[in-house]
């Protein structure tokens, strides 16, 4: 059974088999072709005929199908569905058939139905169907399903596709079969094609249909004129028949002007019988390119005559009506061209006729005001075809995308590269973009839900921010187009539906603003105020009517000064200008005469006004007034408000409104007018006086409201905001890095044997290396390599001669090899002799010169030898510190702090380092005895430096402290030292401060380390870390209080924090820390000037290094290095590492000290913390605190040692204090 039903579908399949054989054999050849090919231009009209596909149809085809199309085989056919059958059916029958159906057939048939018919037995007309199956990317493209008729639907850009396959089937509907064929389009290339949209001749839309881009008015003058006069209106005219055509190649925004006038006319009579007419630029301030020419035409004219292009159809017209051309003929034609346009454009010829004597000056204003929407050309009659929001050029219909579409017509969407022009003077924290919007509307983003964005690169110097979550794209630090005109920014796109990242470009392209960004004036330069008065500017205005000298100045009675004026300032980077509005109701005793005067004429009453442009304007305005009126911008809103509402008005009005502008306002600028109504013959003047006094610190404009942008020490105009960037920087805001090198010279006009310094600055540069050089050739030792300078190196030259002049250049080399160089010429000026006094004679000079010297050699002599004798140093006490110590400023100071000398008993000395002395002391008080440490420098090294600092140190100490009570001295904060006062004692002064038995941390620390019970194990208990835990939580306390006094440390480290006698840590050491450690702890770099001192390099934060900044921050950094120490117990950071360019390189690729192997994870992450790049990401003080308490009070039992670490405890190890090491911090 299974057998049989096997052989019936074997059967079967042959027979269909072959029945499809017989289909195909007898169906086949009814198209000609399978593959077409056509080109065309990318500049082809849209809706225009690319190719009638239904000639390639068998019976249908042309003697000529389609130019360049190769004819191969026919296409190979397929029948329908359902094969040709012969019989009755009771359903559909597709295919031919002979018989009866009771439902629809389709196809030819010879029978009776009783349904629908449809094929040419019941007339219907189409004979094939042609469908566009694939290929018609982008839709391009249309094709006519009965007619077959291929038209381009959207225009093409071959910059977007060069070439479409088009896929296509065709129903032959009598035959029943369907055949396919290939469509092959290419687009060819088209110079100047598609239009350029040129920015700098864009043209506003408008709302009218006047139906003109340009409005231009024309004007002649013949008899005498000054060329560089300016028209009067009388002089101008506007000829409708004039022809204006755009000139829109792409690389210009041209403009031809034609128009023809009848040669009788008066003006042109005179030039009837001139061959030719010259013209010449009128003042050389006409377009580069421009020209004029104008010409004499006669009749007869040919219909084909190129003229007609460009004389309007009307009246080209008539010239060809005989009585019209013999009647008016000969023709002056005008033809203007001007290869750019501008807004008011003006361009001015002279011209002549070779026969005529005549002289006569033409000249077009042009002003391009723009179309209305959709709508381009030079008479606004031609259809835009851009889409999707894009915007379309006056001149040529060219189009500019909007973000997220491409192509000719912007119809393409485009999401792999987001364009979009943004102005150079956008507001900061503005969206320029959204991503999500942009890429919805053009189908690529489909659902934002779960969409991350990513700012990946591109984004120079900060200028923009990208929200990961909302995609909008906000500009967030101000634009120059100076700097940067293009900004090309890589995004990626994730989508969290599909797990799918699409990387995206956004091109942002800057537009420059005129007049943006604003300009520094110097010359209009304010000071900075510390007042909050909230005006720029001082103005007083006086009037005075009655008789008067108008030299004279007005008396104070004459001044007033009303809050409700309006000053403006007229901030045009070419001037300083001002606008003074003031409006004074009508019926006021001053101005009642000038109610009805129609005009008031303002005169400068001493020509002592502003050279130009100043002017008074006096109006008497009259209600009713529009909200729209202009006048509203320049009235005070308080004023303007009660202009509508009619009691006021009525009981108030006419208003008097007086305008003054001042181009340029100085200090103390003083205007005045004397004014008087023309149906008024009273005279009165008018008086301001104006102090330009400057705004308060970050302020400007007249209010001093707004908040200036100014970054990085810059300098903020008062009047416009604008910004003198400091030497390093550019921008808007300075807030670009600009690699700059500065020379600077001690003096301007050395003398021989001056000491001399020439200083090389360098800014915002990594540098490797600065090298000088005299005439081209490099000084000894003039190379100095990074390790010993930052910002600045010093050349220093002592005792000029003549041989020292010449070009010295600074060489800054940065670490990619590139060099800045700046020179610097000096010449030495020979040192004026003294005058002699009259009347002595060369012996007795001589005898008065060699005599003393002989003396004062012996005194030399005798002292030098008195002084070798000598074992000891006498102190002498720099002025500076003399100075601050007798200064009258700091008597209360210097009363609450000085200590008489006899209150003080020296018990012995404790301590000495390079530069001072420690002494254990014992101070008397009233109630009290306190043991304390007193400092003093050593004689013979009382140095500048050492003084200075020492200065600084009591200056600090004595500020941070309040006065102390004699019982009880009190202290700001218990983990800072705590300073007793100081002891002058004859030319010594002792500092004194609190005596610490436990010494310095450092030696503390290596005293643990010390006691290790075995090598490799650290003698550390868990009692002691946790104290080494309060310690390091003092130290931040003491931090915290330091900023709170805005006072810097600049060295924090172990050795300058001291360990109390109830075991609290108190920072010390506010200008002498190096003392001890010099050798060791503290390096000496070449570019300090003279008189710095070492500087301690392993625990100083990056951007000390490199730039010699302190702040807040870098002593967060040096708290790192702290616990560091802690957890090493006195190690040496950066062990090694040498403290020179070695190390400062190092921290600049990002590294770090490693963990040590027995610090917890918990405590070596605050230290990466405090040693972040980012001054601003390190923590606060306050944070550090809190991070300590959360510590201490959590489960944690270990801090700076992991319990491995631990050693057992043992209380006579950790309580012995170390009597023989107190060498404390001093």
């Amino acid at each position: 059974m299974a057998a049989s039903w096997r052989l019936g579908v074997a059967l079967i399949i042959v027979c269909c088999v072959a029945i499809m054989a017989e289909v195909v054999n007898s169906q086949g050849g009814y198209v000609t072709n399978d593959t077409v090919s056509v080109s065309l231009p990318e500049n082809m009209a849209v809706q225009s005929t690319v190719i009638d596909l239904s000639t390639f149809v068998v019976g249908n085809e042309t003697s000529s199908p389609s130019p360049g199309n190769d004819v191969t085989t026919p296409i190979p056919t397929q029948t329908s569905a359902n094969d040709s059958v012969n019989g009755t059916t009771n359903g559909t029958t597709n295919g031919t058939t002979n018989g009866t159906t009771n439902g629809t057939t389709n196809g030819t048939t010879n029978g009776t139905t009783n349904g629908t018919t449809n094929g040419a037995a019941n007339g219907d007309t189409s004979t094939y169907k042609f469908l566009l199956l694939s290929g018609n990317t982008r839709d391009r493209f249309d094709l006519a399903e009965d007619t077959g008729v291929l038209t381009l639907a959207r225009p093409l850009d071959v910059t977007v596709d060069r070439r479409y396959d088009l896929n296509v089937s065709v129903h032959l509907k009598q035959e029943n079969v369907t055949a396919f064929m290939t469509v092959t389009v290419d687009i060819k290339d088209v110079e100047g094609y598609p239009p350029v949209f040129n920015n700098d001749c864009r043209t506003p839309v408008v709302n009218d249909d006047k139906g003109v881009v340009f409005e231009t008015s024309l004007g002649f003058r013949i008899a005498a004129f000054d060329p560089s006069g300016d028209f009067t209106n009388a002089d101008f005219f506007f000829d409708p028949n004039a022809v204006v055509k755009l000139l829109t190649d792409n690389d210009q925004c041209g403009l031809e002007y034609t128009d023809v006038f009848i040669a009788n006319d008066v003006f042109f009579a005179h030039l009837v019988n001139d061959s030719q007419i010259i013209c010449t630029d009128a003042t050389e301030g006409n377009q580069e390119r421009s020209q004029m020419t104008i010409d004499v035409i006669r009749p007869p004219f040919s219909p084909d005559d190129p003229l007609q292009h460009k004389i309007h159809p009307a009246t080209w017209s008539l010239m060809f009506q005989d009585s019209w051309v013999q009647a008016n003929s000969p023709f002056v034609v005008l033809d203007m061209t001007i290869d750019h346009v501008s807004s008011r454009q003006k361009s001015s010829w002279i011209c002549f006729g070779t026969h005529d004597a005549v002289r006569f000056e033409v000249k077009l204003d042009i002003s391009a005001r723009g179309c209305s929407e959709g709508k381009y050309g030079g008479l606004c009659d031609q259809t835009c075809v851009c889409q999707n929001g894009a915007t379309c050029h006056a001149f040529n219909g060219a189009c500019l995308c909007a973000p997220g579409w491409k192509g000719v017509a912007c119809d393409i969407p485009n999401h792999e590269n987001l364009i979009l022009t943004i102005r150079e003077d956008e507001m900061v924290g503005s969206t320029v973009l959204d991503m999500p919007g942009v890429l919805e509307s053009n189908g690529f983003l489909t659902n934002q839900t779960g969409a991350r964005f990513t700012l990946l690169s591109g984004n120079k110097f900060e200028r923009f921010t990208l929200h990961e979550e909302t995609g909008l794209l906000n500009l967030s630090r101000h634009l120059d187009v100076t700097v940067d005109r293009q900004y090309i920014l890589n995004v990626s796109l994730q989508q969290e539906k599909n797990n799918a990242t699409s990387f995206i470009s956004v091109t942002i392209d800057v537009e420059d603003v005129e007049g943006y960004p604003p300009v520094f004036n110097d010359n209009c330069k304010t000071p900075v105020v510390d007042d909050d008065k909230g005006v720029m500017f001082d103005t007083k205005l006086g009037f005075r009517v009655a008789a008067f000298d108008p030299g004279a100045n007005f008396s104070n009675a004459d001044f007033f000064f009303d809050p409700n004026a309006v000053v403006k300032l007229l901030t045009d980077n070419d001037q300083c200008g001002l606008e003074y509005v003031d409006a004074f109701i009508a019926n006021d005793a001053f101005f009642a005469h000038l109610v009805n005067d129609s005009q008031i004429v303002c005169t400068d009453a001493t020509e002592g006004n502003q050279e130009t442009g100043s002017q008074m304007t006096i109006g008497v305005i009259r209600p009713p007034f529009s909200p729209d009126d202009p006048l509203q911008h320049k009235i005070h809103p308080a004023t303007w408000s009660l202009m509508f509402q009619d009691s006021w008005v009525q009981a108030n009005s006419p208003f008097v409104v007086l305008d003054m502008t001042i181009d340029h306002v100085s200090s103390r600028q003083k205007s005045s007018w004397i004014c008087f109504g023309t149906n008024d013959t009273v005279r009165f003047e008018v008086k301001l006086d104006i102090s330009a006094r400057g705004c308060s610190e970050g302020k400007y404009g007249g209010l001093c409201d707004q908040t200036c942008v100014c970054q990085n020490g810059a300098t903020c105009h008062a009047f416009n905001g604008a910004c003198l960037c400091a030497p390093g920087w550019k921008g808007v805001a300075c807030d670009i890095p600009d690699p700059t090198v500065v020379v600077t010279a001690s003096d301007s006009s050395p003398q021989a044997g001056d000491d001399f310094n020439i200083t090389c600055h360098s800014y915002n540069i990594d540098a490797a290396s600065l090298t000088w050089t005299k005439d081209g050739k490099e000084l000894p030792d003039g190379v100095i390599r990074k390790s010993s300078f930052y910002s600045n190196h010093v050349l220093a030259i002592p005792r000029l001669s003549k041989e020292h002049e010449g070009d010295y250049e600074c060489v800054v080399r940065d670490v990619n090899g590139v060099e800045m160089r700046v020179s610097h010429r000096l010449d030495v000026r020979p040192r004026p002799e003294p005058p002699r006094k009259p009347g002595l004679s060369a012996g007795l000079i001589a005898t008065a010169v060699l005599i003393p010297a002989a003396v004062l050699c012996a005194a030399v002599i005798v002292i030098f030898s008195l002084i070798k004798k000598n074992k000891g140093h006498k102190y002498k006490m720099d002025s500076e510190l003399i100075s601050w110590l007798h200064d009258p400023e700091n008597k209360d100071v210097v009363r609450k702090w000085q200590m008489k000398r006899e209150q003080l008993t020296i018990v012995e000395q404790i301590g000495q380092g390079q530069f001072c002395y420690v002494v254990k002391a014992k101070l008397r008080q009233k109630t009290t005895q306190l043991t304390v440490a007193a400092k003093t420098i050593r004689a013979d090294q009382a140095g500048p430096v050492v003084q200075r600092d020492f200065l600084r140190e009591t200056r600090l100490l004595s500020e941070l402290y309040i006065p102390q009570d004699t019982s009880s001295p009190s202290q700001i904060n218990r983990n800072i030292v705590q300073f007793y006062g100081y002891v002058l004692d004859k030319s010594r002064v002792y500092l004194l401060v609190e005596y610490a038995p436990y010494g310095d941390l450092r030696n503390y620390l290596s005293s643990c380390r010390h006691r290790c019970q075995s090598p490799g194990q650290l003698g550390v208990t868990a009692e002691q870390d946790g104290e080494f835990l309060k310690f390091a939580r003092g130290v931040a306390n003491a931090l915290a209080e330091l900023k709170r006094k805005k006072v810097i440390h600049r060295d924090v480290a172990a050795r300058n924090v001291l360990i109390s006698a109830d075991r609290e840590a108190k920072i010390c050491d506010f200008g002498l820390a190096r003392d001890i450690y010099t050798e060791s702890e503290y390096v000496k770099l070449s570019n300090q000037q003279g008189d710095d001192g070492p500087l301690p390099i392993r625990w100083m934060a990056l951007e000390s290094l490199q730039d010699g900044a302190f702040t807040h921050k870098t002593d967060i950094w040096s708290y790192g290095v702290f616990l560091w120490e802690i957890a090493s117990l006195g190690g040496r950071p950066y062990p090694d590492l040498s403290a020179d360019k070695q190390l400062i390189d190092w921290l600049s690729t990002g590294k770090r000290m490693d963990r040590l192997d027995s610090c917890p994870d918990h405590m070596y992450k605050i230290m990466q913390k405090c040693w972040l790049k980012d001054p601003a990401a390190r923590p606060d003080p306050t944070d550090l605190i809190q991070v300590m308490d959360k510590m201490a009070s959590g489960e944690e039992t270990t801090y700076f040692f992991t319990e491995s670490c631990h050693s057992p405890p043992d209380s006579s190890v950790y309580l012995r204090t170390m009597p023989s090491q107190i060498t404390t911090y001093f």
